[in-house]
């Protein structure tokens, strides 16, 4: 009996740590929409990060230029994000 009592503690424990660990942000959806750019025509959107850096990002990103120290997709493109550091996450899409 106190063998099972300490597995099931133990599975609890682990399912528990493993849920809480998750990002609530990890399905890409942005914290924040900002004002569109282009005629407002590329919505810009921001995850733990200003407005203001994620436009910056975005305009680099759809000029095909990476940022320096940032992982980016969709550069020269009208759709796409860039990850920095921290969690940061600048995204861009177009308004069709």
């Amino acid at each position: 009996m106190k063998r099972f009592v300490l597995i099931c503690t133990l599975v609890l424990t682990l399912t528990v740590g493993t849920a809480g660990a998750n990002d609530p942000n990890s399905t890409g959806v942005p914290d924040k929409g900002c004002d569109p750019i282009e005629n407002n025509s590329i919505y810009i959107g921001a995850t733990k990060m200003s407005c203001s850096n994620a436009t910056a990002i975005a305009k680099k990103g759809i000029r095909g230029n990476e940022p320096r120290r940032w992982s980016c997709t969709g550069l020269g493109t009208t759709f796409g994000h860039c990850h920095g550091s921290r969690g940061r996450i600048a995204h861009w899409a177009v308004n069709d």
